[in-house]
C-alpha cells in the first residue's frame, strides 16, 4: 500500500532561526471596567430547558460580546471612538499589555505584525498605534485589501504594495493584519516580532500566520506574543481560547490533514467556559423594580422592547454619533407618524432634566430627512421629569413617558430579559452591521439596485455575515434602497435639464431646493398612501433626498447629465438598428 509521512518544515529546515512563544508575561487582570462589563455578560444568563435556533443565536453572540470584550470593553458598542487614546489603553487589559510590548520593540528599532480578526479591533489598534508612537502610515490588510498590484495613482494599494512599504520602512513600523487575508503568499521577514491581539479559532490557520515572519530569510529570532485579559475569580475567555487552540494544535501535528478537525467550534468553547448548551435569558417577565437596576444601554433595549411587543417595527440608533435620539419607531400601516425616542435612565438623587427634550428636538429633522417619515418626538424615563423639562416639552410639541407609563405598559406588554437580550442585542452584532455597511456602499451611489444585485446582496448576507434571509430582507426593506429602473432625478423632481441651462449655481441650488420642499411635502401628506409606481412614501423620500443631494452638487448633476445623455443616445440607436432590420431600402 501507499505510506504517507508528514514532515514539518521545522524538521527538515536547519538554518531557521529561534521562536519564542510569550505567553505567562503576557497576561495581565482586566481593568475594573473591563471586568464589569465582562461579568455583565455572564449575568444576563440562566440555565433552563432545551436548545431553540434562537437560543443557538444567542449562544453565539454571548460568545461575540465575551471576545469582544476581551479586547476591549468598548468594542462591542463603539463607545471607543469618542475615547482619547489614554483612556482607551488604560481600561483593556490586552491593550496595556500590547502596548507596553510595542514599546520594547521600538526601543530595539525592529518590526512588528499585529494580527486582529475584526474590522473595529483592527481600527482601534491602528489609532492608538498612530498616536502613541507618531507612526503615520499604520497600514491593516484585510479582506478590503487588493489582491493584485494597482495600477499606478489608484486609491487602494494591493496586500503586497502595503507590505512593500511597510518593509522599507526604516527603524521601527507596525502593520496590522487579519489572520485570514495573511494567512497564506505574503513574506514579511523584516519583522521578526508577531502579535496575535485576537484570536484566530483554528492554530492551523493562526501559525500560518505567524508564519510569514518565521520563514527561510528570517535571520532575527522570532516573537510570538499572546497578550491575554485574566481575572482572578475564573476563567476569562482568552484563557479558555488559548487552553484549547494547545490542545488543538497538539492534536493537528499527529494528524495528515489536521486543518479543519483542528477548528474549536463555538459549543465546546461554551462547554468550557461552563456556560452550558442550555444556557438562555430568563423568560420570566420584568417588573419595574427590574427596570429600575437596568444599566442605561438595557434601559434603551428595554424601551425599544416595549414598543416592539405593540406591533411597532423598532431600530435602535447607534451608540454613538447618534445626534440625540436613541430609539427609532416606525408607523403602522394605520399610523402616518413615527416616534422619535430619546431615553434617560434616572439616578436616585436627581431627576432628568430639559436636555433629553433639547436633544431629541435637534435630533428630529435629521431622522425625518434620513428616513423619509415624520416623527412625534419622545423622552422616556424610569423615573419622572424635572419641572423645567415638562414645560420646555409643551412648548416643543415633546411626548414625556414615565414611571406610570411603564408600570401601566408592562401590565399589557410584558418584557423579558430575552426579549432584550436576544431580539435587539442582536441588532448590533458585528453580522448585522457588515450587511448594513454593503446596504450603504450601494447607496452611496443610488437608492435604485437591480433585482440581480439584490439577490447577490441576500446572498451575501447569507454566506458572508451568517443572517437568515429573513433577517436580510428585513434590513434589505428598511434601508430604502429600491429595485427597479435608473432614475431621471430631474424627473423626479419635476424639472428638466431646458430649465437649468442659463442659471448660476446659486440659482440652480434654490430652483431644486425649492421643487424639493415642495415634493417632499406632498409625500408626508399622502401618509401611508402607496405611489401608482409601487413605492413606498418612505422610499420615494429616500430618492427625492438623492435628487436633492445629485443635483445641487455641479460635479454629481453633471455626470448625471450625462448618464441620461448616454442612456438616450443607447435608446436611439437600438431604435436605428431595429428600424434598419424591419424596414430594408429598396436596392
Amino acid at each position: 500500500g501507499v505510506h504517507l509521512k508528514r514532515r514539518l518544515k521545522t524538521d527538515i529546515l536547519n538554518d531557521l532561526p529561534e521562536k519564542i512563544i510569550h505567553i505567562k508575561e503576557c497576561q495581565l487582570q482586566m481593568p475594573q471596567v473591563q471586568a464589569e462589563r465582562y461579568q455583565d455578560v455572564f449575568q444576563s444568563t440562566k440555565g433552563s430547558g432545551a436548545v431553540s435556533s434562537q437560543q443557538r443565536k444567542q449562544m453565539l453572540h454571548i460568545l461575540h460580546q465575551l471576545r469582544d470584550i476581551s479586547d476591549h470593553p468598548m468594542l462591542p458598542d463603539s463607545q471607543w471612538e469618542h475615547l482619547t487614546v489614554s483612556e482607551l489603553i488604560e481600561q483593556s487589559a490586552k491593550l496595556i499589555v500590547t502596548v507596553k510590548l510595542l514599546e520594547k520593540i521600538a526601543a530595539v528599532n525592529e518590526k512588528v505584525i499585529l494580527f486582529a480578526e475584526r474590522r473595529k479591533t483592527q481600527q482601534l489598534l491602528a489609532r492608538v498605534i498612530r498616536e502613541r508612537f507618531n507612526l503615520e502610515n499604520i497600514s491593516i490588510v484585510n479582506g478590503d485589501t487588493p489582491g493584485s498590484r494597482q495600477r499606478e495613482g489608484a486609491m487602494k494599494m494591493s496586500r503586497q504594495q502595503t507590505v512593500d512599504r511597510f518593509q522599507d520602512a526604516q527603524d521601527f513600523n507596525a502593520i496590522i493584519m487579519s489572520p485570514l487575508s495573511a494567512g497564506v503568499g505574503l513574506n514579511i521577514t523584516e519583522a521578526n516580532h508577531v502579535i496575535h491581539y485576537s484570536r484566530w479559532w483554528n492554530p492551523a490557520k493562526e501559525d500560518q500566520a505567524s508564519d510569514r515572519v518565521y520563514r527561510i530569510g528570517q535571520k532575527r529570532p522570532v516573537h510570538i506574543y499572546l497578550p491575554m485579559a485574566i481575572h482572578s475569580e475564573f476563567k476569562t475567555f482568552d484563557i479558555v481560547l488559548n487552553e484549547m487552540l494547545d490542545r488543538k494544535r497538539q492534536l493537528s501535528q499527529g494528524t495528515l490533514f489536521p486543518t479543519e478537525r483542528a477548528e474549536v467550534k463555538s459549543a465546546e468553547l461554551f462547554d468550557a467556559l461552563n456556560i452550558s448548551k442550555s444556557d438562555t435569558i430568563t423568560s420570566i417577565p420584568l417588573t419595574i423594580e427590574d427596570v429600575d437596576n437596568l444599566k442605561p444601554h438595557f434601559f434603551i433595549l428595554f424601551v425599544a422592547a416595549l414598543f416592539q411587543k405593540q406591533g411597532y417595527d423598532v431600530i435602535l440608533t447607534p451608540s454613538s454619533g447618534n445626534k440625540g435620539a436613541d430609539v427609532i419607531v416606525h408607523p403602522i400601516q394605520t399610523e402616518s407618524t413615527g416616534y422619535l425616542i430619546r431615553t434617560k435612565k434616572s439616578h436616585a438623587r436627581s431627576k432628568p432634566g430639559s436636555e433629553a427634550v433639547n436633544e431629541i428636538i435637534a435630533a428630529k429633522p435629521f431622522y425625518e430627512k434620513k428616513c423619509g417619515t415624520a416623527f412625534q418626538p419622545v423622552v422616556i424615563t424610569d423615573q419622572t421629569f424635572n419641572k423645567e423639562a415638562h414645560e420646555l416639552s409643551r412648548t416643543k410639541n415633546v411626548q414625556i413617558y414615565e414611571r406610570k407609563w411603564i408600570i401601566k405598559n408592562l401590565r399589557q406588554y410584558p418584557v423579558t430579559r430575552t426579549d432584550i437580550n436576544e431580539d435587539f442585542a442582536m441588532q448590533n452584532t458585528s453580522e448585522q452591521g457588515a450587511f448594513i455597511d454593503d446596504i450603504n456602499s450601494l447607496k452611496a451611489f443610488s437608492p435604485t439596485i437591480t433585482d440581480a444585485q439584490r439577490k447577490g446582496l441576500l446572498q451575501k448576507a447569507v454566506r458572508e455575515h451568517g443572517l437568515s434571509i429573513d433577517e436580510a430582507e428585513k434590513i434589505l426593506i428598511s434601508s430604502g434602497l429600491i429595485v427597479g429602473e435608473s432614475i431621471d432625478y430631474f424627473e423626479v423632481l419635476g424639472l428638466s435639464v431646458d430649465e437649468l441651462q442659463n442659471l448660476n449655481d446659486d440659482e440652480i441650488a434654490s430652483l431644486i431646493d425649492t421643487a424639493h420642499e415642495k415634493c417632499y411635502s406632498d409625500s408626508l401628506s399622502a401618509g401611508g398612501l402607496p405611489r401608482p409606481d409601487g413605492r413606498t412614501q418612505e422610499q420615494w423620500r429616500t430618492v427625492l433626498n438623492k435628487a436633492l443631494d445629485t443635483l445641487k452638487d455641479p460635479k454629481k448633476r453633471n455626470e448625471h447629465i450625462a448618464t441620461l445623455q448616454n442612456e438616450i443616445s443607447q435608446s436611439n440607436e437600438e431604435f436605428v438598428q431595429n428600424t434598419a432590420i424591419t424596414h430594408k431600402p429598396k436596392i
